[in-house]
């Protein structure tokens, strides 16, 4: 996680603005799917929660399909989405191409918050922070150790994520 900590600070300091908005610490959950793109691209879906659970879900062109669980520092998306304006960012960004990404922020509530879509493989449709944003969710599941209780024996030598957090638990699809 070290790497992306570091990550953040560069884009922060170097792009934008540091604010700490109310938002944060009322985060619970943050959802991020990868469309897709007529059939092309990654096609996954990944839920972040406040208490460091991650679960995947991997459907089409992943080298992981089905679902998986992880232990993630939730601290640091969080305040990606604080440092990154997310909560400034309008809902959508792109034409009427079938989506390719999209981020939903649930609060405490459990009520959606805010969700950003994007709907164009071009990255000059959308501003830099989304960008930045969806970086550091995509480098949070790649360097996450991901675990599939339905696969077998997995000897990846650390704890599986329920033996970290009781309620990560692996759940078949």
């Amino acid at each position: 996680m070290k790497p992306f900590r570091i990550f953040l600070a560069v884009a922060v300091l170097s792009e934008l603005s540091f604010s700490v908005a109310s938002a944060q610490n009322s985060v619970e959950t943050i959802r991020f799917n990868s469309g897709s793109c007529m059939g092309q691209c990654a096609t996954y879906e990944v839920t972040f929660y406040r208490d460091g659970c991650a679960v995947y879900i991997g459907r089409y062109n992943v080298a992981m399909i089905g679902r998986y669980t992880a232990i993630v520092d939730f601290t640091t998306l969080e305040e990606a989405l604080v440092a990154l304006h997310f909560f400034d960012l309008q809902p959508r960004y792109g034409g009427d191409v079938i989506g390719d990404s999209k981020v939903d922020i649930i609060s405490v509530e459990g009520k959606t918050n805010k969700t950003v879509e994007t709907r164009s493989p071009d990255p000059t449709d959308m501003p830099k922070n989304l960008l930045l944003l969806e970086r550091v969710l995509q480098g949070t599941i790649y360097n996450a150790r991901w675990f599939n209780e339905g696969i077998g024996k997995q000897d990846h030598g650390y704890k599986k994520p329920s033996e970290v957090v009781p309620t990560c638990v692996w759940n078949a699809m």
